[in-house]
């Protein structure tokens, strides 16, 4: 929980001083929801996402990045959360409501592919911690994924800003 939690904040700050995001558009769904940060409850994400609907337009892009358990049982997955937790298929519905946007989304947890794999479709960018459904332990992804955007030493164009594109190779390459 705390390598969660320290992961989390940090790709927050990350984003809001090395990537200039407006605070009051990062939201941040944590634990329990203890010292001040939302409880990540099936309730807060579908509560918080019908929030950031009412204030994306045509032309936004959402980035969500998901960071913890996942499970697995045959073809589907589940990211755990404070009480009932959500399959892929699940949050590909409450997704739904973002067709208009450029939508990314980062899953780090483990048995994240059977997830991500899930929430495919168009205008979608998805970045898997896993490949397969055998890969169902704690990943190191988030703590490289971090790093990638943090150092920029996964610039590879020399532009100053890390892209998604070259945060999935510099995180892939040092996975493997």
């Amino acid at each position: 929980e705390e390598r969660f939690l320290k992961w989390a904040l940090t790709i927050q700050d990350i984003l809001l001083h090395e990537y200039g995001y407006r605070g009051d558009h990062i939201v941040s769904l944590i634990g329990k929801g203890k010292n001040g940060t939302i409880s990540a409850s099936r309730r807060q994400v579908a509560l918080q996402l019908e929030k950031l609907a009412g204030r994306v337009q045509v032309g936004d892009q959402l980035l969500v990045v998901l960071i913890g358990h996942g499970t697995s049982y045959g073809d589907h997955a589940k990211l755990n959360l404070v009480g009932p937790d959500i399959t892929g298929e699940e949050f590909a519905a409450e997704l739904a409501r973002f067709a208009e946007l450029d939508l990314v989304v980062v899953n780090t947890t483990s048995n994240s592919f059977l997830f991500t794999r899930a929430l495919a479709g168009p205008r979608r960018v998805l970045i898997s911690a896993t490949r397969s459904r055998a890969e169902k332990y704690d990943t190191i992804f988030p703590e490289i994924f971090k790093a990638s955007l943090e150092g920029h030493d996964a610039d590879r164009d020399k532009n100053n800003r890390v892209s998604l594109w070259e945060s999935f190779l510099y995180s892939g390459a040092r996975v493997a």
